[in-house]
């Protein structure tokens, strides 16, 4: 939606497809962090440590779903590839960039399709339970903070009088102040939407299943439909790969699935004022809605295929720390969410053009990263379109570098 009404704004009429089923969107379900500071990807120099408890699901902040592992195999092993030091500090300088540059562009969206009403710049907390893990993440701290990125370091007296909501669990916190955070990432989408439509925009119900070139026009093939475009731009998130394998690219890709569940906090128990994340478990709490009061309560990852069945084990075993650490209501206030990012094993976005076709544009591949840098994404993407030099070089983000 973002590239959408960029392109646009450029003067294109432009058409989505899209199988509007808003449970599948990652963006739908984030934390909703718009942080500057996201920029450490999962594959980093301790990935080789847990190798073990992650093939045996004992590791809380990811998973593997065994069945799917001979499909991702060649994800698996680019992964792996990139799990160290040298490659998480070059993915880190490439990011920073992007989600530097990532709140400025969520305000003019936000101008945009009226919606300063859902953002906050209050930064997000990272929770740390013990001495030893407050220590283990120095060299994380140490980078964001050679990146720019803007630190408070919190004792626990610091953390109850910040968050007096959370229980006494941690001896540690880390604030990363260069952060907003989005209340409803669906009430986003729908007035991104609604703006889209209202300036002649038009969404079609259905999914891609084929993309053909043309000597005068692209063409995407739906169950019923054939669609003609000048040019096309994919952005369908964890599918996009499907689609460029029925045109010959072939890359590592795999789905980082991930669950949540809302629960209201207790009448007498104090808001929470931003979201944080503890690290020992992988979860993530979050404040939902105008008033704050629903706390989104967020699983670690799931290494997988999109389409997989759910797994609710990891969301259940969430909960359980959740109700640790919060004073939340016994009943969810709604249902289970499952949904699939896009995930590259170098931690970085698929953002520029495909090598077969210049009138081909690809974005996706953001992993968890996809609502916080979205809108300047769609920028990115939107001058490609009208063939102006982006505000960023893309070299890095091009699907060549999977392709070699």
């Amino acid at each position: 939606m973002s590239s959408a009404l960029a392109i646009q704004q450029r003067g294109f009429k432009v058409l989505v497809v899209d199988p509007v089923d808003e449970f599948r969107r990652a963006s739908f379900g984030n934390a909703g962090v718009v942080s500057c500071g996201s920029i450490l990807p999962m594959a980093g120099p301790t990935v080789h440590d847990k190798l073990w408890a992650y093939a045996l699901g004992r590791e809380p902040g990811l998973r593997i779903r065994p069945l799917s592992m001979p499909r991702i195999a060649p994800w698996i092993r680019s992964f792996l590839a990139h799990s160290n030091t040298a490659s998480r500090d070059r993915c880190a300088a490439l990011l920073q960039p992007l989600t530097r540059a990532s709140w400025d562009a969520h305000l003019r969206l936000a101008t945009q399709v009226d919606a300063h009403d859902l953002l906050a710049y209050r930064g997000w907390i990272r929770l740390y339970r013990s001495a030893s893990a407050w220590d283990s993440a120095a060299p994380e701290r140490l980078l964001l903070r050679r990146h720019g990125v803007a630190l408070s370091d919190l004792d626990q007296t610091q953390l109850r009088t910040l968050e007096p909501a959370l229980a006494p669990l941690f001896s540690h916190g880390s604030m990363i102040d260069d952060a907003g955070a989005i209340n409803s990432p669906e009430v986003l989408l729908r007035r991104m939407q609604s703006v889209f439509v209202e300036r002649g925009g038009v969404i079609t119900r259905g999914e891609a299943k084929q993309i053909a070139f043309a000597p005068e026009k692209v063409v995407i093939a739906t169950v019923d439909m054939q669609l003609h475009a000048e040019k096309i731009v994919l952005a369908a998130g964890a599918w996009s790969s499907q689609l460029l394998k029925r045109i010959g690219l072939r890359f590592p890709f795999a789905a980082e699935r991930g669950y949540h569940q809302h629960f209201r906090l207790q009448n007498q128990a104090p808001d929470l004022h931003r979201p944080v994340y503890d690290t020992s478990s992988g979860v993530v709490l979050s404040p939902m809605g105008v008033d704050k009061r629903d706390i989104r309560v967020l699983s670690g990852v799931e290494l997988g295929l999109p389409d997989s069945s759910p797994n609710y084990g990891m969301l259940q075993r969430a909960i359980i720390v959740a109700k640790q650490i919060l004073p939340l209501a016994e009943e969810p206030s709604s249902e289970a969410w499952l949904g699939s990012r896009p995930s590259t094993p170098d931690g970085l976005p698929i953002i520029g053009h495909a090598p077969n076709d210049p009138r081909l544009l690809l974005a996706f591949g953001h992993g968890h990263i996809g609502l916080s840098t979205g809108p300047l994404t769609g920028e990115l993407i939107a001058s490609l379109a009208v063939n102006e030099s982006p505000a960023f070089d893309l070299t890095p983000f091009s699907i060549n570098r999977f392709l070699r």
